[in-house]
């Protein structure tokens, strides 16, 4: 009998866009689109209506929540070129990352990156902190999943900075989760659950349920990871309950899923398989893609472990070509592993082989291992074939020399009898003998067919063996080459960078009871230092462009030329007047492309004479440190005192020189200098450096500690103590940006 199914689609008047099907809508959907949809309808403003489709977009589970969210970036655009304002700038870095989440679902993983990127790009527009940590946690995971593991440290630090930085409890715990499971993936399981404990810690202070959740359903992980498959269990039954009672169906989900995988562990593979389907199921209606690619590796494990081939090799196929599409290498890696082992069961070697590969390339890549390593595993894999060949040759041979050891004492045995026995038997027994000779023959002739079946195995095997050697050969020599051409191009791109430096002669000319404490991340740097002599002043600088390594040097050899065109071409002097001009040149520099670009750089600038500092800043202070009598002659905000010393702080603009939506003439401030002050000018990279016993930020408060504790030392001296505290209070961790600090004495 023909089953009929019927569907009912919203009306585009009833609720503002087409293609809604009702009949599938769950009911807090239906009742969240009936309320959203009358408070759109009844609104007077442009930022009622943006914000009434805002609830949509963030609240409805269905997955054609899309559609409003098309139609809020209509409303947005419309409303912003009527009269803008920050609340439709932030709204539009909303909907960008809204679209990078939908897309990021569907597998699209070009197509997220790109609006994550323009999101992090508004939200760095209006300087919207929490949502520049949101979007760089979106990029960071993205990249974790495609096996950039530096990439998506970079991201996730950059999130969890700006949270810190802002007292930002609820993006501490988001940002400290991705780490946790950055690290879970690299195999560090005490890191993983020691920041996966801290993001928990701030989700309790936040009481949000869903965080807490996500972070119990990880510590689970990391304890099946360890073994710990009764404890691991636990976590996940906490997580699962919590997302039933707030309804979070993608975390349920999830939860369903780890509970199925720990039947798995206890071989108990009907209730395995009911929850995986389970799980399969809930991710087909929500249209997670990358969910599908987790419930068929679960699925075909199950399948193979009950030795149900032909059902296992299905699921495992479908999971390895899904995950190939979405681009995600350790699902690719963990879909090889299931098919290499599946295809070994069922004898066909060829696949299983391949897949092995595949699983080792992949393996090696979502823990960031060389490429090398990946070739030696394949060369010694070759070499062992080899061997083993080898040997089966000689066992082969040593089997028939024994044998016709064995063949010859038979005959001498045989022949003895013979003789004396009598003639009447000669006959019988010779026939018997004629019958052994034969069987003997025939064995020995099908043993020999069967050795030169074996030898055409091995042969075809040593061929194959060898062509992969010289693949292997040829793919490391490309590496090679590849990997000196780029380390010759930033070895030139580093002596293009030290030619825009300061040379010693001048630093000690101008500077003659001063240091430069300059350690660049990388062998090239965005941040610079800069001076010129006048004859009347001495100017100097330090400035930090957008970025690091060969994308922040090649910003800074334009900032760098912008700053000598404005003193040289056009004669500036005054820091103030030097920095607007340096600005305009950036800005026409980068804009050439007809792109609005928005790099540019933090700086600050000094001009010396006299027992006078004139300094303009952009985001970037200047510290000067003089006895307290003297800072007592005058009256100053931002001081800090220790020792019978005090460090003011003078701050500059709160904007780059570059491209900024609300750009002013740079402030120029003046300075009245004592005998004995200490000037310090410095980028964000040593205060931002993370390290310590608890791998915490340094932060600027224990900068301004150290530098009191040691102005009473010689100027070289203080270089060496900052050195060495740099490099002591980093330890293992990386370096996070490039470091820079230029400090003299009046």
């Amino acid at each position: 009998m023909l089953q009929l199914f019927s569907q009912k689609f919203a009306s585009k008047k009833d609720y503002l866009v087409d293609s809604i099907d009702l009949a599938v809508l769950m009911e807090q959907d239906l009742l969240l689109l009936d309320t959203c949809v009358n408070n759109y309808k009844i609104s007077k403003t442009d930022s009622g209506r943006i914000e009434a489709l805002a609830v949509i977009c963030e609240n409805m589970s269905d997955q054609s929540w899309v559609h409003y969210q098309k139609l809020q970036l209509e409303e947005i655009y419309k409303a912003i070129k009527i009269k803008d304002s920050y609340f439709l700038q932030k709204s539009l870095g909303n909907a960008f990352n809204n679209f990078g989440y939908f897309y990021d679902v569907q597998g699209d993983i070009k197509k997220a990156k790109d609006y994550y990127s323009m999101s992090l790009d508004q939200y760095k527009k209006i300087d919207f902190q929490s949502g520049m940590a949101i979007a760089n946690n979106n990029l960071g995971y993205l990249y974790q999943m495609q096996g950039n593991v530096l990439l998506a440290l970079d991201h996730f630090h950059q999130s969890l900075s700006i949270a810190e930085s802002n007292n930002d409890d609820f993006g501490i715990a988001f940002s400290c989760n991705n780490l946790g499971s950055l690290y879970n993936n690299q195999g560090d399981l005490d890191k993983a659950i020691e920041y996966y404990e801290k993001s928990l810690e701030y989700e309790r202070l936040t009481e949000n349920q869903k965080g807490i959740a996500i972070c119990l359903n990880n510590i689970g992980y990391v304890y099946n990871d360890k073994g710990d498959k009764e404890r691991a269990l636990q976590f996940f039954l906490q997580a699962f309950e919590i997302r039933q009672e707030i309804n979070d169906l993608i975390g349920m989900t999830n939860s369903i899923n780890n509970i199925g995988a720990y039947y798995l562990e206890k071989k108990n593979y009907p209730k395995a398989l009911e929850y995986f389907n389970e799980s399969l199921r809930h991710n087909k209606s929500l249209g997670n893609k990358a969910g599908f690619v987790t419930c068929y590796i679960n699925i075909g494990k199950a399948f193979y472990e009950q030795k149900e081939y032909e059902k296992a090799v299905d699921f495992a196929e479908k999971a390895l070509l899904l995950s190939q599409e979405l681009g995600f290498p350790m699902d690719i890696e963990q879909s090889a592993f299931l098919y290499s082992n599946i295809a070994s069961s069922m004898k066909n070697w060829e696949k299983a082989y391949e897949m092995h590969v595949l699983y080792l390339i992949m393996r090696d890549s979502t823990r960031n291992e060389q490429n090398t390593k990946s070739t030696m595993q394949l060369q010694f894999q070759i070499e062992y074939a080899k061997k083993s060949a080898a040997d089966s040759i000689k066992s082969y041979d040593a089997l028939k020399l024994k044998n016709a050891e064995i063949a010859t004492n038979k005959a001498n045995a045989e022949k003895l009898k013979i003789a004396a026995d009598s003639q009447k038997k000669f006959n019988y027994f010779l026939i018997v003998g004629l019958v052994l000779v034969g069987l003997f023959a025939f064995a020995l002739f099908n043993r020999f067919k069967h050795s030169q079946n074996q030898n055409k195995i091995i042969a075809e095997q040593n061929q194959h063996s060898e062509k992969l050697r010289k693949k292997v050969e040829h793919q490391h020599l490309l590496l090679e080459e590849t990997l000196q051409d780029m380390s010759d191009s930033i070895k030139y791109a580093e002596r293009l960078q030290k030619a825009i430096l300061p040379s010693n002669e001048d630093l000690q000319t101008n500077l003659k009871d001063g240091f430069v404490l300059f350690k660049p991340k990388d062998i090239v740097s965005g941040d610079f230092y800069w001076m010129h002599n006048t004859g009347t002043q001495v100017l100097v600088a330090v400035a930090d462009c957008t970025g690091h390594g060969v994308p922040g040097a090649m910003v800074s050899v334009v900032c760098s030329n912008a700053l000598n065109r404005s003193v040289k071409e056009f004669n500036l002097k005054s820091p103030g007047e030097i920095l607007n001009k340096t600005r305009d040149l950036v800005v026409e520099t980068f804009n050439r492309g007809g792109q609005n670009v928005r790099d540019g750089m933090d700086i600050a600038l000094c001009s010396i004479s006299d027992h006078k500092v004139s300094f303009s800043g952009a985001n970037n202070p200047i510290w000067i440190i003089r006895k307290e009598e003297d800072r007592n002659k005058e009256l100053f905000q931002n001081t800090f005192s220790l020792n019978g010393y005090s460090l003011i702080e003078f701050k500059g603009n709160k904007q780059p020189v570059g491209f900024y939506d609300c750009m002013e003439k740079f402030i120029q401030q003046e300075i009245q200098l004592y005998k004995g002050d200490t000037i310090f000018m410095f980028t964000d990279g040593f205060a931002d450096q993370f390290g310590g016993d608890r791998g915490k930020k340094l932060m600027y408060k224990p900068f301004k500690n150290l530098l009191l504790s040691i102005n009473h030392l010689s100027m070289e001296k203080q270089k060496q103590e900052l050195e060495q505290f740099f490099i002591e209070w980093r330890g293992d961790n990386e370096q996070v940006d490039d470091v820079c600090i230029i400090g003299f004495k009046v």
